[in-house]
């Protein structure tokens, strides 16, 4: 298992209004080195500059067992939050 974090930071007038940072935790599934050295091969122009190597949104799911946390906070933006926060603020119409 690792803790995958994601964040952001909303400033207005170049001071900080809102943040938040959201956790993900990754439970990764047993897989042999065979497994593993073949789902790089195959996927290493995709994963290269992923954090963690992997995509999951991609194959790279197959690579878990379970994953407690939103989505969006794993593709690098705790994006709920983020819309949330500017609805609240009226920034996008309700």
């Amino acid at each position: 298992m690792h803790s995958l974090l994601s964040a952001a930071v909303v400033y207005v007038d170049g001071q900080p209004q809102w943040r938040h940072v959201g956790v993900v935790r990754l439970h990764m599934r047993d897989a042999s080195d065979t497994f593993i050295a073949d789902y790089v091969a195959r996927n290493w122009e995709e994963i290269r500059h992923c954090v963690g190597a992997y995509q999951i949104e991609a194959e790279g799911v197959r690579l878990f067992h379970r994953i407690e946390g939103d989505y969006f906070n794993i593709l690098g933006l705790p994006l709920l939050e983020l819309l949330s926060y500017l609805t609240l603020r009226g920034t996008l119409a309700a």
